[in-house]
């Protein structure tokens, strides 16, 4: 969903998806011997929203998404969910038109 701004947009959505967790343990005193590995994959869904600023020909998009996933059986617990930020700079040009 696109909700105007002014000369902004906030953008909001969602993702889904799966998300993939790895341990792997080796014994200090021989680095070199392979350890014991442990997998998990987990259900994810993450609610988001950008904020799209333009600031000449580029646009700056601060996004904010929150994780939510299973906790996957490890032998260490992991954090499953939690907030994570990001920033795009996008510079659009033009590599042709398409005319009929």
């Amino acid at each position: 969903l696109e909700f105007p701004l002014g000369d902004m947009e906030l953008v909001t959505g969602l993702t889904v998806g799966g998300m993939r967790f790895r341990q792997e343990t080796r014994s200090p005193e021989e680095p070199t011997v392979p350890g014991v590995v442990d997998t998990g994959t987990e259900f994810m869904i993450a609610p988001m929203a950008m904020l799209e600023v333009r600031a000449g020909p580029i646009k700056i998009i601060p996004e904010l998404s929150y994780y939510f996933s299973g906790s996957p059986d490890n032998r260490w617990p992991v954090e499953s969910d939690g907030f994570a930020a990001s920033l795009l700079v996008v510079v659009p040009f033009e590599t042709g038109r398409i005319r009929y």
